[in-house]
């Protein structure tokens, strides 16, 4: 009996946590790093996502999802929206990701580089997994 109850109890407050940080969505993103100048892809590139609060510095934001370029200049990132801010962080620049970027992709740029953000289409395995 004692056991159910700290199950319930942990249960209800991981569910008021989740409320209070509000993140509404989770997904996959495909990145792809370009240079700006050729449009050649740029490998080992961190590309980093996370939410921050008024008074968290961001490199010690909470929920930290990190991923690296391949030579092809591309990598999968797992991205949370929450309503409270959500940032993408691009070779070391920061950038904020709104609710139709998070829903539909966007383009980040600077002088040095061009970044293509998408959300990640459905590999085989999860399609035929679909329909069964």
């Amino acid at each position: 009996m004692r056991l159910m109850s700290i199950n319930k109890l942990g249960l209800i407050s991981g569910c008021i946590l989740f409320m209070l940080v509000g993140c509404t969505n989770y997904q996959k993103m495909d990145v792809t790093v370009e240079r700006q100048q050729t449009r050649l892809p740029i490998d080992n590139v961190q590309v980093a996502s996370s939410y921050a609060e008024p008074g968290w510095y961001w490199p010690f934001a909470p929920e930290t999802n990190k991923a690296v370029t391949d030579k092809k200049g591309e990598a999968q990132l797992d991205v949370a929206w929450y309503e409270r801010g959500t940032f993408i962080e691009i070779a070391g620049v920061k950038f904020e990701l709104n609710k139709e970027a998070f829903k539909q992709g966007a383009i980040f740029q600077n002088l040095n580089f061009r970044a293509r953000i998408s959300p990640a289409l459905p590999t085989v395995e999860q399609l035929q997994q679909g329909d069964q």
